[in-house]
């Protein structure tokens, strides 16, 4: 089970590495919120969807309705230059002005650097990171406009997902042309 944490700003945090741990691979998340910022990123590879988890939320699914990412094999990730945002920043999570770290992540305060001071090494950084609030804000916002054109596509474990029939910007085409993956998941 994740344990997510609020750090404080002057927090320093330790990360080894995620060596032969494959648990955050789908087993323990099994989905991963978007901001809008990420579409481009993601629609490649993942089906874009939205869900209700406390508000309304784009989402990716990391994991199949069996288990783990399709996309990993023994030798680990075989998308990894192009994973996601939410995989590239794991163990972090930025959680609106503020970052959260899961604490049940093996490789946390393992010697290695990570987060010195509230920043994050540039070997972890991405730009996701920057001004994320702001980013968050513009997905709300977009995601409310388009509340009453979701329709139910699928479900993911206990998790319903909904899409857009017909695209009116950038960000639903890319949504529309990720459908095409979502039979990588069994969806």
């Amino acid at each position: 089970m994740s344990e997510f944490r609020l750090l404080s700003p002057n927090t320093s945090v330790t990360f080894s590495s995620c060596g032969s741990c494959r648990s955050c691979c789908g087993e323990k998340f099994f989905a991963a919120p978007l901001i809008l910022n990420d579409f481009s990123a993601v629609a490649s590879y993942f089906p874009i969807f939205f869900a209700h988890i406390k508000e309304w939320r784009a989402v990716i699914p990391l994991g199949s309705q069996t288990g783990m990412c399709p996309y990993l094999d023994h030798n680990g990730c075989t998308i990894y230059d192009k994973r996601p945002p939410a995989c590239r920043l794991y163990p972090l999570s930025p959680f609106n002005d503020q970052l959260a770290i899961d604490r049940s992540c093996p490789a946390v305060d393992e010697p290695g650097i990570f987060l010195y001071d509230g920043q994050v090494s540039p070997l972890f950084y991405h730009e996701r990171l920057q001004n994320f609030n702001d980013k968050l804000i513009a997905t709300r916002a977009w995601l409310s406009e388009r509340v009453d054109r979701f329709v139910p596509f699928t479900q993911l474990r206990s998790l319903e997902f909904y899409c857009l029939e017909g695209a009116k910007d950038e960000f639903e085409e890319l949504h529309l042309n990720s459908l095409a993956h979502a039979s990588i998941f069994g969806l």
